[in-house]
């Protein structure tokens, strides 16, 4: 049940011994759905507020997480499905198009989209213009630590059920959860409401 307004987000909990402590996004989204896992870092742990862990025993709370599930189109004409907990990236912010598919909200300790919260069912999207001006881009890199870039013309921001994207151009990276992905021509991702559960 993704979280409504108005309403407390997760439910009381103690912390198990055998809580699965992480230590990225990244490795947080091989978690297994079942299995409820504290994250140390990463752009989660920044959205969550950087909660310390709980110790064993210790009276806490089990927060469910969205899970961004996604399918990847690689040169080779395979196909790579898996989930990403926080961020999905295409391009590169500095040049041409730049698109932060969020999770979290956060990007490199950046709180790109103010509005996105990690349950409620939502893909946030945040794009650069492919003309936005080299000048205007260090600007929204400077004003982006403090979530002072929004709103501006050349940056668009949504909020989807689902989002794909074609590669176009030899230089359009595509980064999941901080993780570069080699080869591929295609990406879709829709969302998994209530996929995970984290403690804090």
């Amino acid at each position: 049940m993704t979280i409504r307004k108005g309403q407390d987000w997760g439910k009381p909990f103690v912390m198990p011994s055998d809580c699965m402590v992480v230590a990225s996004d990244a490795e947080a989204a091989r978690s297994e759905p079942q299995a409820p896992f504290y994250v140390s870092s990463g752009d989660l742990h920044e959205a969550l507020g950087k909660p310390r862990q709980p110790k064993e025993g210790e009276e806490c709370q089990l927060l469910p997480i969205d899970a961004m599930q996604y399918v990847i189109q690689i040169s080779e004409g395979k196909e790579l499905s898996a989930f990403a907990i926080s961020s999905i990236t295409i391009g590169r912010w500095y040049r041409g198009a730049f698109f932060v598919l969020s999770n979290s909200g956060f990007h490199q300790s950046r709180h790109l989209l103010p509005r996105a919260h990690p349950n409620d069912g939502f893909l946030d999207l945040l794009s650069l213009r492919s003309s936005m001006p080299m000048r205007q881009r260090l600007l929204f890199k400077r004003k982006s630590r403090i979530s002072a870039h929004l709103p501006h013309p050349d940056i668009r921001v949504e909020r989807l059920d689902s989002f794909s994207f074609t590669r176009t151009k030899a230089h359009e990276s595509l980064i999941i959860d901080g993780i570069e992905i080699g080869s591929w021509s295609s990406v879709s991702v829709t969302v998994r409401p209530d996929y995970w559960h984290t403690v804090v």
